[in-house]
């Protein structure tokens, strides 16, 4: 895996930075090309608002942390292992006092998500709505054309999202 440098503010969102609404053809090529082009960007800017909005509830990130990684994370390790709980009386218990606890808590799970929402919003209008340069058309052809050693986080990101980076056309 490789990484993308970083690119300039100017380039970015500054001067030389043109934004439009897209057309019904062209939203799909350009949010791809723009995701690939600008992936160090987007992951440091949504770093930074993320960090600056937990600084504003630190509770919610740990509690959301808590109740929606931490069942992740323990559904993962028991897909590896599976483990049988012998006894139903330590099991519903622990149901209801962790159902128990959501509730309590829902309202900083919710914070939570939109910490974490807000900066894929940022993200995804951003790349809806900055238009292409040629610069990041032919980063766009070049990625569609690399190798899966040569492939960068953002390429592994959609990928697994099921957007398929090769094709895509490429407009030059």
């Amino acid at each position: 895996m490789r990484s993308v440098s970083l690119r300039s503010y100017h380039e970015f969102i500054g001067r030389s930075a043109r934004f439009s609404i897209p057309t019904d053809s062209s939203w799909r090529n350009r949010a791809v090309a723009n995701l690939i082009y600008y992936q160090t960007n987007y992951f440091l800017l949504s770093l930074c608002i993320f960090i600056l909005l937990s600084l504003t509830d630190t509770l919610a990130v740990l509690v959301g942390l808590l109740f929606i990684c931490v069942p992740i994370l323990f559904l993962m390790l028991m897909d590896i292992a599976p483990a049988k709980v012998r006894d139903p009386r330590i099991v519903l218990p622990a149901i209801v006092i962790t159902g128990a606890l959501f509730i309590y808590y829902i309202n900083h799970v919710l914070r939570f998500t939109v910490m974490v929402l807000i900066p894929s919003l940022v993200v995804i209008l951003h790349a809806l709505l900055r238009q292409r340069n040629i610069k990041t058309k032919i980063t766009k052809f070049m990625e569609s054309t690399r190798t899966s050693e040569q492939k960068t986080p953002m390429s592994y990101i959609l990928e697994l999202s099921g957007i398929n980076v090769n094709s895509f056309e490429v407009d030059l």
